[in-house]
């Protein structure tokens, strides 16, 4: 099964977005764009993923709009409150798990720390993601903590 783990795009600051809190950060125009690419690279990578599951933050809400504005996945999006940065990543894995089980392909757009840290316990790589970037990993769900890493968005993805 193929995982996605994708930051959310640029956004600016609480004040600069005129926000009151960070829950409500939009994309920037440059986040969008860099969504949206990255939704083709994962298209282009490839099998489209199934699902995307995002945190209910606005800013990777809407990347994941941009993602599967390029991707059509057939089972859509869905707001996971597990990954809202709030969990480590053995505990977002154990959340992630019984979708991971039901789909072959499976994006999560969240935010860093987390992401980076599921990474780093999925797959022993120490990947500080960066806004849009992508990591995929091939993942046995049956196993705990065992993924292979295929590629990142600074480097070329093998068609699958």
């Amino acid at each position: 099964m193929k995982l996605y783990i994708v930051r959310h795009g640029h956004s600016p600051s609480a004040r600069e977005a005129g926000v009151i809190s960070d829950f409500d950060r939009p994309l920037s125009e440059e986040g969008k764009a860099a969504a949206l690419k990255a939704g083709l690279l994962i298209k282009d990578a490839g099998k489209i993923p199934e699902m995307i599951l995002h945190s209910p933050l606005k800013r990777a809400h809407e990347t994941a709009l941009q993602i599967n504005s390029a991707l059509n996945c057939p089972q859509g999006m869905k707001s996971f409150e597990p990954l809202s940065n709030i969990l480590t990543a053995p505990e977002l894995f154990n959340e992630i798990k019984p979708w991971a089980l039901r789909y072959e392909g499976l994006v999560l757009v969240g935010h860093q720390p987390q992401l980076g840290d599921m990474v780093y316990f999925l797959c022993g790589k120490n990947i500080g993601l960066q806004p849009a970037q992508i990591v995929t990993l091939e993942l046995n769900p049956q196993e705990d903590s065992q993924a292979s890493f295929l590629w990142s968005s600074d480097s070329v993805p093998r068609r699958a």
